[in-house]
């Protein structure tokens, strides 16, 4: 009978750069001499799987000191990111910088730990800070600030630091969905805890963004304008998301809905700043014909739709009419181009064969026929 490796119990995990081996082999000897149980990746055994004994650690320790240094805060220090990226999503992240270097992006509200120019001496009030904020985090208190120098550190920022932290984190992770959406997800649902929050809040701040961009093109309330969008945007979002749902459902899928959710919620942050970038300008192309432009918003603020339809061969030849469709029409483009990219990420989750995916694109397609009209009735019904 085959027994079961026991799952690594330690209490920090050293997520760092090869070419930073020496100086962070100090730190290692400091936090061991300090009674902490510290793991690396030379402790790794001979004839052992890297990178599973590497993640199993990872994913187990109570505290993930990434040491930020030229090497891993740049772009070849992928893994140490993506290390940190793990360890920052189950709230285990201490990062410590020994170069005189700022964090990448997605990790501006933690403030790193000063160990620049750092020659070892564990007495030195620097290392106290760190051995300090790590029994605090294995303690699950909160980090006290540190009282080395001007190091006036703590783990997370708050009030309008943190505000614009969690801006600056949102723009590096729309960079990075938009760059590889299928990769970006995947390190998300790698570890589930919060993930769903976390997609809810980058959908929140899209919706944010975008209201700030539509907020001149106001023509009443703004208020009552913001409040009508954000209802609006949540019923579509929670309606497409079903429509998701229910499409890799027919075609055999069982994952949890929470996580098509998850990805859903991502996506549309996303599809939420392509329409309204596309939206916007065509605002601005129309706006070039004032006349038409009042005459075509008054009748889209009264919600009248068969005066639209029923005018629309006249107001088609007007330039300005042509040239807003024309981007009208490139958004929605755009929007499908950005869903084919990554509905990749679904299938990732089902784990289905590539024509079960695009079986199951088609029908969302033709299920979002009657949430589209459905959609339409709740936005008139918003605007009347």
């Amino acid at each position: 009978m085959s027994i079961a490796p026991a799952t690594p119990s330690i209490d920090v995990f050293l997520s760092y750069k090869r070419e930073d081996r020496a100086r962070v082999q100090l730190i290692l000897d400091g936090l061991r001499q300090a009674g902490l149980r510290v793991w690396w990746d030379l402790d790794i055994p001979g004839g052992a799987r890297w990178r599973q004994t590497l993640i199993e650690h990872l994913d187990s320790a109570r505290c993930v000191i990434v040491v930020w240094s030229e090497a891993s805060a740049s772009g070849a220090g992928e893994f140490v990111q993506e290390e940190a990226e793990r360890a920052k999503t189950r709230h285990v992240l201490l990062p410590v910088r020994i170069d005189d270097v700022s964090a990448p992006l997605g990790y501006g509200q933690f403030q790193s730990l000063d160990l620049v120019n750092w020659t070892g001496g564990v007495d030195d009030p620097r290392f106290a800070d760190v051995v300090v904020a790590v029994k605090a985090m294995l303690a699950g208190d909160p980090a006290p600030e540190p009282t080395a120098g001007d190091a006036r550190v703590r783990v997370r920022l708050r009030g309008l630091d943190g505000l614009i932290a969690a801006i600056r984190d949102y723009a590096a992770d729309l960079l990075d969905l938009a760059s590889g959406p299928k990769r970006f997800l995947a390190r998300r649902l790698a570890t589930p805890r919060s993930t769903l929050e976390d997609a809810l809040r980058f959908l929140a701040l899209s919706f944010l963004v975008t209201s700030a961009m539509e907020l001149p093109l106001a023509r009443g309330n703004p208020v009552f304008e913001f409040l009508g969008d954000a209802a609006f945007v949540a019923s579509y979002v929670m309606l497409y998301g079903c429509a998701v749902y229910v499409a890799w459902r027919l075609v055999g899928a069982a994952a949890p809905m929470l996580r098509f959710l998850t990805i859903h919620f991502y996506l549309s942050g996303v599809v939420k700043i392509i329409q309204t970038v596309f939206y916007v300008t065509a605002r601005g192309l129309l706006r070039s014909d004032r006349v038409l432009y009042d005459e075509v918003m008054s009748s889209a603020y009264r919600g009248d739709l068969l005066w639209f339809q029923t005018n629309l061969a006249r107001l088609s030849e007007h330039r300005a009419m042509r040239l807003f469709l024309a981007a009208l029409l490139g958004g929605w483009l755009a929007t499908l181009v950005w869903l084919l990219i990554g509905w990749g990420a679904y299938r990732e989750v089902t784990g289905l064969t590539r024509g079960r995916s695009l079986l199951a694109f088609l029908i969302f397609l033709i299920v979002c026929i009657p949430v589209y009209i459905l959609t339409t009735l709740i936005s008139t019904a918003l605007v009347s």
